[in-house]
Formats: structure tokens, sequence, C-alpha cells
């Protein structure tokens, strides 16, 4: 091929030889860099040919012959192009990258990535495709993300504010899973979650009773044989109803005369810690000694701890010892 110009071989100097890769096809001119013409030729006798040839020194119909070069298509279009009908044969080369992509994150750590295809030239008619990937990726940085807070889990309700009736529970949470950072968002919702708890009723939301029958103790009349005792206020020993919780209450007596009786007047009074607040009044007295009855009943405030009974009677020994001589009282409204 002849040397070319030293100027061109690189400032090489001293011994060794510098030339192509004997791997691919040097696609411009043969540079061999020597000191007389023709030196190294062998090493440029693969260049790309203009036109369809086969190497005049291989017998291309021998070779095939012998070891079917045709069929070795990559050897043969160095060898035998023609002879083994690949003039029309054209091995892929890669174009030009393409310009890399923009980061595919706004913050934090994204990939960018570029590709490239196989046309310059593409394959054709056997040839080989390019070798190497087709895309790279890189790695590209943004300014750190904003950190949006999050909400813990709710804590455990909380014991309920009052020990009977009804009372309010509370739990929290924290906007600390993460916590908000870097310009990032506050958590949206409530800190705080509260519900209504009752963890039993309360006696003074339940208390009544009912008794009847008659025993005496004194001037004082007992009634013994008990209905119901809501909240355990009326002692049917003592005839005696003991406030539980303070509040207005309501209390009624219902006394009847035994027609058998010989006694024409009965009488008796409510007591509230000793105070008399009712009473059946003289008007009741029956010369006749007829059975006859007689009811006191009202309203009340009581404190706790307050007593109610029925006492100071006059003729209790003429009342019947049934279900028409019965005490009564239950709580309306309960202080607060």
């Amino acid at each position: 091929m002849g040397c070319i110009n030293n100027q061109q071989c690189g400032g090489v100097t001293g011994a060794g030889i510098v030339a192509r890769g004997i791997k691919e096809r040097q696609s411009s001119g043969c540079h061999e860099c020597c000191s007389t013409d023709g030196c190294n030729s062998d090493l440029c006798k693969h260049q790309k040919p203009s036109s369809c040839i086969d190497d005049e020194t291989v017998d291309c119909a021998k070779m095939n012959s012998y070891f079917h070069v045709c069929q070795d298509i990559h050897q043969a279009k160095l060898v035998c192009p023609k002879f083994c009908n690949l003039c029309t044969l054209v091995d892929g080369n890669w174009a030009d990258w393409s310009l890399w992509s923009s980061c595919d994150v706004t913050c934090d750590n994204g990939s960018q990535t570029r590709s490239r295809i196989c046309t310059d030239p593409a394959p054709a008619n056997g040839g080989l495709d390019c070798i190497g990937s087709r895309t790279e990726t890189k790695i590209c940085q943004r300014d750190s993300c904003p950190v949006h807070g999050g909400w813990s889990l709710w804590t455990a309700w909380g014991s309920c504010s009052v020990t009977c009736g009804v009372g309010m529970q509370r739990r929290d949470r924290s906007c600390s899973n993460p916590y908000p950072s870097l310009y990032g968002d506050h958590c949206f919702g409530e800190a705080r979650d509260d519900r209504i708890c009752m963890s039993t009723a309360c006696s003074g939301w339940k208390i009544a009773f009912t008794a009847h029958g008659v025993s005496t103790h004194g001037r004082s009349v007992i009634f013994p044989i008990v209905d119901h005792n809501y909240g355990g206020g009326y002692n049917s020993n003592t005839g005696t109803f003991t406030c539980p919780v303070a509040g207005i209450y309501y209390f009624a007596v219902t006394l009847r005369k035994d027609i058998s009786a010989d006694s024409d007047q009965v009488y008796c009074q409510l007591f509230i810690n000793s105070h008399s607040t009712l009473g059946t009044g003289d008007n009741l007295i029956n010369d006749d000694k007829s059975s006859y009855s007689m009811t006191m009943s009202g309203t009340f405030h009581l404190n706790r701890n307050d007593h109610v009974s029925v006492g100071n009677c006059y003729g209790a020994d003429a009342l019947m010892n049934s279900h028409d001589c019965a005490f009564t009282g239950f709580i309306v409204l309960p202080d607060n």
C-alpha cells in the first residue's frame, strides 16, 4: 500500500509496528507506518473492497470443495465474497448515540438513558448485527426530596373519665412516621380522638324500690316484703330508705285499714331525717270502723345518706298485712 506521511502515524517512534486491529476491517485508508514502500502490506490485505472480488491468493472453489468455506459466511466474506455470492452482505454498524434523556426524577437520585440504533449501515443479507448494548444508563442527582409527614399508629384508648355512667375516652397519634422535613407537608387530620364510654351504670341512675306488707315496731311501720330494690337503698329490716345518690326523689305510701279491725282511725307520717314531711291527716277518721285506704306521696330533694321512713303511726295494728299496704320510691333526677 505504501507509506503515508509519518505525521499521521501518531508520533510513534522507536521499534515496533503500528497497524489496525485484525478483528475488524478498517473503514478508511490503511495507514501503515514504515520506512519503505510495501512494508507490512499483508496487514492491510482485508480492506473493505470497493468492488466485490475474491482474494487472488485463494482458490475459492477448492476451499469450498474441501472445507466448505462458503458455509462460514463471515470468513468467506473476507476471502471469497464473489464465489460465495456474498457481494450484497452488509455488516451492521452503530449510528451515533442519542442525547441523554432528562433525569427521570425531580429530586434525589434518578437515572438518564441514551440509545443508539444499528443503521450505519443496517445489517443486510446475512451480515452481522451490531455488537454491544443499544442503551446506556447513568445516575443523575437532584436536590433532596421534601419529606412529607406521616401519622404514627393511634395509642391505646385511655381510661374512661368516670367510673360509672357516661364519660369520655381519648387516644392520640403523632406526625412522626416520618416527621416532615425539607419543606414537606405536615400530616392532615386530627392528632386527637375522643369517644363516649360507659363502663357500668351508676346506682344514681337506677334507684327504685317497692315493698309491701306491714310489720310494726313501736310507732314505726316496716314493709318487710321487698318487690324491687334497685340500688340497695331500702332496708326491709328497719323499713328505712337510705339515699345512695343525691337528687330529686319521689315517694308514695299506701295504707289500707282492715275492715275487721276494731279501730276507727289510722294515722301515719312520712319522715325524712326524723322530720315529718307528709301525713294522712285527721280527715280520714272513720267512726263506723269500715275499711278504707289512704295515700300520701310527694317529691323531695335528698342528700346522700338521708333517711326516709314511715312512722308516728296511730292504729297501725289495724292495717292489712298484704299488697294493699306498700311503700315505694325512686329517683327522678340525680344531682350533677
